[in-house]
């Protein structure tokens, strides 16, 4: 055992990372694996002062941006880099390494997994129903648990928590846990945000991300929108200064009235082509099912995976196969892309059916 073993917390020797697009890799010319924007971002500028100065923190000026953007109050919002900081300071702010545990519902995103294993915080998952539908009989009894993360629209699914049963289990949970709702394909479908019962339920949350429909994965930048209470709590925790001073200039540029409007533009084009893709390859030989989706991706379930996977590497496409299982088998999410790329993802997988 060397040094670094030797000296590793032990349950971090067993920590599986998550299987980031990045990480993984892959060989071809269009990927369609990682949820991202497929429009690039190129106006965006940076100051040309020094950045010998620490920034603002909170910035008070990208704060009130989002909250205009989001019509939630600015001092209920924590800047965060990317939504995936929201989850790790979540499970760092709420539950007791080795004692605590928190509530999954996979199939779903994969790092709220790795951060409480990070964290040794014990997960419990409440699988969801052969439709993706949220079981809540079942998550109704985790009493115990200090947080449920709910992803909606679902990563790798597509689906959206319904109202009415996100108000049952805030009921539940009212003394007893937090509800995170993971909202980072929320602007595909903005109408089935949660935020507005942020105000009579002070035990959700809601994480959001300018990583997808703004088109700034690079950029890292997220946000949590919670109660007072939550948020004056994670800003005890978070890194002293959490946002480069870059980032927080092309995050408000993003979220000028042009910035917000060629977003929306955007995502009216994305779902223009996810529903088009949708129509052109339902009735494909071989294509079992195509799970509806709200966001920016489709579920696809093969008959034979591995070939659908072959003539689509031999095309160049890049796709991924979902992290976590749970009730999906031989599929594969596929980003939606620009018209060009889908015409080739759709033509490639019109040859999978051919047999």
């Amino acid at each position: 055992m060397n040094i670094a073993q030797k000296l590793c917390c032990p349950h971090l020797l067993k920590i599986e990372p998550y299987q980031s697009a990045r990480r993984i890799g892959g060989s071809g010319e269009i990927w369609l694996n990682a949820n991202e924007l497929p429009f690039p971002n190129a106006e965006f500028t940076v100051s040309s002062e020094g950045y010998n100065r620490y920034p603002e923190v909170p910035s008070s000026a990208l704060l009130g941006s989002y909250s205009a953007h989001a019509s939630f109050p600015a001092e209920q919002i924590l800047c965060v880099r990317g939504a995936d900081e929201g989850i790790e300071l979540l499970i760092r702010c709420f539950c007791n390494p080795g004692i605590d545990s928190l509530v999954i519902t996979p199939p779903t995103y994969g790092m709220y997994q790795v951060s409480a294993a990070i964290h040794n915080v014990e997960v419990v998952p409440v699988p969801r129903k052969p439709a993706f539908e949220l079981d809540i009989a079942s998550l109704k009894k985790q009493l115990s648990s200090k947080l449920v993360f709910i992803c909606s629209p679902n990563n790798p699914t597509g689906n959206v928590a319904g109202k009415e049963e996100l108000l049952e289990l805030l009921e539940t949970y009212r003394d007893t846990s937090l509800v995170v709702v993971d909202e980072a394909y929320i602007e595909f479908c903005p109408e089935h945000t949660f935020s507005g019962l942020i105000q009579d339920y002070p035990n959700l949350v809601v994480l959001r991300t300018m990583s997808k429909a703004f088109g700034m994965a690079a950029v890292r930048c997220g946000f949590v929108l919670a109660s007072r209470e939550v948020i004056d709590l994670l800003s005890c925790i978070i890194a002293p200064y959490p946002l480069p001073l870059p980032v927080e200039e092309i995050a408000m540029q993003a979220l000028t009235a042009k910035g917000i409007s060629r977003m929306q533009a955007n995502v009216a084009e994305i779902i223009r082509l996810r529903e088009s893709f949708i129509n052109e390859i339902r009735d494909i030989d071989g294509i079992e099912k195509v799970t509806p989706s709200h966001a920016n991706f489709v579920l696809l379930e093969f008959k034979d995976e591995q070939r659908a996977l072959d003539i689509l590497g031999d095309a160049g496409i890049v796709v991924r196969t979902p992290y976590t299982q749970g009730l999906i088998f031989n599929s594969q999410r596929i980003s939606i892309g620009t018209a060009e790329q889908m015409g080739k993802v759709v033509a490639a997988l019109k040859k999978y059916g051919d047999n």
